[in-house]
């Protein structure tokens, strides 16, 4: 969990931008919970993979448009994923995640760039090969994944509407993911409780757009204690944090907040879940009423560097959380460059055209140059170091950057010493002790 004490300058960063077991498969439920089934089976032993989304956009809709001035450049200039190589990156996933042969993949929303049909169809084609592997997939919707009127086709310099998608079509399109053989669909969202093993449900939390309706909420509170009454481990997944990974989160950075999350995050909690599986970064925060803790694991998203995914290990008792990161992609790279590194160094000239220019503007900074102390350049790209170090988890700062940074003015000092420090629990390995009562 993040603790920033200088907020304002963070603002600009986000203003754009398995072993044999006896299982059992899906069973059809009534709302009125059949009692016969409550304890036939505990829960097994399961091994779960989680992707946080995975902002794909198919190559059909990048055409010859990767050329400095094109519209796509022009459009991504500011953002974090690497679509030009959506296509090997994803492929890359798939094989990691086969090779660790789960029982279930969860995905947190985010799966296309801006909701292209498209792309929504190749990723339902890829999701179906991988279901086919016997291992039980579950999605939830991303806030640009339906309806969203800046999906477009790029060609050449250029770029023209492309089709999005309805509700309807998204259901329609990802059926046994998660909405067939649901146990109670939320009349008032796409929200959905399904149920891959005996004492084990996945909650789909449909919280578009970074928002999740009071009636959803007694949705849940509702199935929460019917879970609870029956010994069972509700596992969410959303799109959009609960928990603020730093002070002010909710204010600064609302594309990635929950609207009212102290109402949910109070809600969710008081309801008993222990975990939620969100997607802005590689973050685990935490939240406690005085006798529950709730736990918001976020992930960043696969396309962007360091690629992460987690791999859980769950039983009754505990859950064990690993990060993965993506090491080998077959991939193309402009110079015959290694794609993580091709990447990352994308990313530290995207967030720091965007620091450069936040600097400048907001503080009155000459634009200058990256080796130039003083101008808004140079404090930009220290400090898109820093942010790039924090989607990976468990920041640490560098000694030279502490050293380096002694002497700067106080705001970007501790800009920079803020986004290196990561407060408990730790990020990328941590269990967490499932039982009722707990001891923090």
């Amino acid at each position: 969990m993040k603790t920033l004490k200088i907020y304002n300058t963070l603002f600009l960063v986000f203003l754009v931008c398995s072993c044999s077991k006896n299982l059992v498969d899906y069973q059809d439920f009534n709302q009125d919970f059949n009692e016969a089934n409550r304890l036939t089976y505990a829960m097994p032993h399961v091994k779960i993979a989680v992707l946080g989304g995975l902002n794909y956009l198919d190559p059909s809709l990048m055409i010859d448009c990767l050329d400095e001035g094109s519209d796509f450049r022009k459009n991504f200039s500011f953002n974090n994923s690497v679509f030009e190589f959506s296509n090997p990156v994803l492929d890359a996933a798939v094989s990691e995640i086969m090779t660790e042969n789960p029982d279930l993949l969860l995905i947190t929303g985010k799966l296309t760039c801006r909701g292209e049909k498209i792309s929504h169809l190749a990723i339902a084609a890829t999701l179906k090969e991988i279901s086919e592997q016997g291992i039980k997939v579950f999605v939830i919707p991303g806030a640009l994944d339906i309806d969203d009127p800046l999906a477009m086709a790029y060609s050449g310099s250029g770029s023209v509407p492309t089709p999005s998608v309805t509700e309807e079509e998204f259901v329609s399109i990802y059926n046994d993911f998660g909405f067939k053989n649901a146990i109670s669909r939320d009349p008032n969202s796409l929200s959905y409780l399904s149920q891959p093993f005996n004492k084990l449900w996945i909650l789909g939390i449909d919280s578009r757009p970074a928002l999740v309706k009071p009636e959803t909420i007694e949705w849940i509170s509702h199935w929460c204690a019917i879970a609870k009454k029956n010994n069972i481990t509700v596992l969410p997944i959303l799109s959009s944090n609960v928990i603020e990974a730093w002070t002010n989160e909710a204010i600064l950075a609302p594309p990635y907040m929950i609207e009212e999350h102290e109402i949910v995050e109070e809600a969710l909690t008081k309801a008993g879940l222990r975990i939620i599986f969100t997607s802005p970064a590689v973050d685990i925060s935490m939240n406690s009423d005085g006798e529950n803790v709730l736990y918001d694991i976020s992930t960043m998203p696969i396309l962007t560097p360091p690629f992460p995914f987690r791999i859980i290990n769950l039983d009754p008792n505990f859950m064990q959380i690993e990060t993965r990161y993506l090491t080998s992609v077959n991939a193309t790279v402009p110079g015959g460059a290694e794609l993580l590194d091709y990447s990352y160094n994308l990313l530290i000239q995207n967030l720091t055209r965007l620091l450069t220019y936040g600097f400048s503007a907001g503080y009155g900074l000459p634009v200058g140059d990256i080796s130039t102390p003083g101008t808004a350049a140079y404090y930009a790209l220290h400090i898109a170091r820093a942010d790039a170090t924090y989607y990976g988890g468990d920041e640490q700062i560098p000694p030279e950057e502490l050293e380096i940074s002694e002497g700067w003015p106080e705001l970007f000092k501790q800009v920079l010493r803020s986004m290196y420090t990561d407060s408990p629990p730790p990020d990328r390995q941590y269990t967490v002790d499932m039982r009722e009562k707990i001891k923090e």
